[in-house]
């Protein structure tokens, strides 16, 4: 009896370690503090740079141990974005990139025959003329 209570108590405190961010170091045989780095992007599967180093793809939860990290993230025909992030032990980091495409698109954003776009003095709207709805032989 006793020795099981002595299994679930050192299991238990175990996994209370592991529930608040510590992993076990078998390099040093002890536990490590550490922090979660959450990293999204729009659009998703970037690529996850650490400190120079591929670290994987972005919608992914990295454990780092305590420490300031120079984060980028990059994507193919995309900007990339970067920053530097400080990860607290036992704390959950979450960021959200929005990386936009290099070249962007010329398509028109309308189809519904917009002419003659002039915009105003100050920039801050713009006028146009719709062919559906004007006929240009009432003006000749």
């Amino acid at each position: 009896m006793l020795t099981t209570l002595l299994v679930v108590a050192v299991f238990g405190y175990f996994a209370s370690l592991y529930a608040r961010g510590y992993r076990f170091n078998f390099k040093t045989y002890s536990f490590q503090p550490s922090g979660v780095l959450v990293l999204k992007s729009d659009p998703d599967g970037a690529s996850i740079y650490i400190n120079g180093d591929l670290s994987g793809a972005t919608n992914s939860n990295l454990n780092l141990a305590p420490g300031s990290y120079d984060v980028e993230i990059k994507k193919e025909g995309f900007t990339s974005w970067s920053k530097r992030l400080i990860i607290q032990k036992e704390e959950v980091t979450q960021v959200t990139a929005n990386i936009f495409r290099i070249a962007p698109s010329l398509s028109p954003i309308t189809f519904d025959g917009a002419t003659l776009p002039t915009p105003s003095s100050d920039y801050s709207k713009i006028a146009y003329v719709n062919e559906k709805d004007f006929n240009f032989t009432d003006w000749i």
